[in-house]
């Protein structure tokens, strides 16, 4: 069986090899027309079944290159899917999660421009997270004009939004930020964890009409599925992190502060051993500090 590196290159073939076919018709259609118009000079004419039969052959070469051609399309964007996925899912780097998010995102669209929102765990607003061109220029915020209306849609409803034209489409007539932006092809989808949006992916083409279709949209809403767990990881570790990093800090003050009093101080559990002595408890004691922990209290105090 082929993998899916076999079948890439086999459908390449094939559709170079339609097109190549269709030239060559579209080659002899021309030059027969050229040689009918000598014939008819000379009384003479070419069967009109011969050149309808030419014709319904062109058309149906065209069909089977487009339909091709869409094939290739979607088994690109499968593999480029399936591969980034996996290396994204690998990572625990918010800002390298979604530079790689907003990477793939483009390459699967082919939009002009991408986005992500995601909602702010601390007050549930929707925040600009990370942007992408389609040269892969890290855009700024100051670049985030897109749709605000359409965003917080999908981020309320969960439902996807798709549009080939926006500043023509009914549903966004009274939107300002489409008309204002003058806005064409627009496409974005949740970031769900779980049932939960966590934010949102929008990307869009302000100069060019019918960019994003279904395939498009479905492709994305995969991606943005597995992209949304991802990320979701990628903070939780974040915050784990953090929260380690805020209580190592907290012990290494406060076992500093315990070091520094003059004063011997020992604590115990509930068995009366000790679990922690600073450097006066242990000279008292005559031991040091680490032999003191984990030893009954009774056993280190003088006989009587």
């Amino acid at each position: 069986m082929f993998d899916n590196t076999e079948r890439f290159h086999a459908l390449s073939t094939t559709h170079a090899h339609a097109r190549e076919l269709a030239q060559r018709v579209s080659d002899l259609a021309q030059l027969l027309r050229a040689h009918q118009e000598v014939l008819l000079q000379r009384g003479m004419n070419l069967s009109p079944a011969s050149l309808e039969s030419l014709r319904a052959l062109e058309r149906q070469l065209e069909t089977f290159t487009g339909q091709a051609l869409g094939l290739h399309t979607e088994l690109r964007q499968l593999q480029a899917l399936a591969s980034s996925t996996a290396l994204i899912n690998a990572l625990l780097d918010p800002p390298e999660v979604l530079a790689r998010v907003m990477d793939t995102v483009i390459e699967l669209t082919g939009a002009e421009r991408g986005f992500i929102v995601l909602r702010s765990p601390a007050t549930g607003e929707l925040e600009f997270a990370a942007a992408r061109g389609i040269d892969r220029e890290q855009l700024s915020r100051a670049d985030f004009t897109i749709s605000s209306t359409i965003v917080n849609q999908v981020a309320s409803t969960g439902a996807p939004e798709l549009t080939s034209n926006a500043s023509s489409d009914p549903r966004y007539q009274s939107h300002e930020s489409v008309i204002g932006f003058a806005l064409r092809s627009i496409i974005a989808v949740p970031l769900k964890v779980q049932g939960e949006i966590i934010g949102v992916v929008y990307c869009d083409n302000r100069f060019l009409s019918g960019v994003f279709g279904q395939r498009e949209l479905d492709v994305l809403a995969a991606f943005a599925n597995q992209a949304a767990v991802a990320i979701q990881n990628a903070r939780l570790y974040e915050a784990a992190r953090a929260r380690l990093a805020e209580v190592k800090a907290t012990s290494e003050l406060m076992t500093n502060i315990f070091e520094s009093v003059a004063s011997g101080i020992l604590t115990l559990d509930r068995d009366g051993v000790v679990s922690s002595c600073n450097t006066a408890a242990a000279a008292i004691l005559g031991c040091q500090p680490d032999a003191a922990v984990g030893t009954p209290l009774a056993d280190l105090l003088p006989a009587s």
